[in-house]
């Protein structure tokens, strides 16, 4: 037994784009329509704005706030509350998956790099090898202004095979 269709004339309703008993859509109505059902698409600048109150601390607009950011948002192209409302709840899931990520990359490249190599503590006692002090500067060479050289090493030595003590030195 066929169970009659309540509400429903002709299968789509009877007139084109409505219900029963409601006028045909005007191609401008109709226009509306299908802009009330398709997504939103945000313009360079909406999405500018939004951005820009979102990097100023804005991340959960009240209702009072929606409408004002709706308000200034239509400016720039077509635009409703729950737009705004959405692109903020959007916008902070995206910057926290993102820190994740960020976070996450950080850590896995920390464990991928090779450990440090060890400081092994120095055994007590004097360097393994001598220290070289470094080399000092050349002296300056000296002008002839300061009087005659002094005299040989011989003859202020006195080496005449004896000291002052009577003692003979043998070389």
């Amino acid at each position: 037994m066929e169970m009659p269709q309540q509400g429903v004339v002709g299968g789509a309703g009877g007139h084109e784009g409505g219900p029963v008993g409601s006028p045909p859509l005007s191609p401008a109505s109709a226009a509306d329509a299908a802009l009330a059902n398709a997504r939103w698409n945000p313009t360079k600048e909406q999405v500018a704005v939004l951005e820009g109150l979102y990097e100023h601390g804005v991340r959960t607009p009240s209702a009072e706030q929606i409408q004002q950011i709706t308000l200034k948002l239509r400016q720039h192209g077509h635009i409703e509350g729950k737009n705004v409302f959405y692109w903020f709840q959007n916008h902070k899931a995206r910057q926290r998956q993102k820190q994740k990520q960020d976070s996450f990359a950080y850590f896995s490249r920390l464990l991928r790099r090779p450990p440090p190599l060890p400081v092994l503590p120095r055994p007590p006692g004097p360097p393994p090898y001598p220290r070289v002090p470094p080399p000092s500067p050349a002296p300056a060479p000296t002008t002839m202004a300061m009087g005659p050289p002094p005299p040989a090493a011989a003859s202020a030595c006195n080496i005449s095979g004896s000291t002052q003590h009577g003692a003979s030195v043998v070389l």
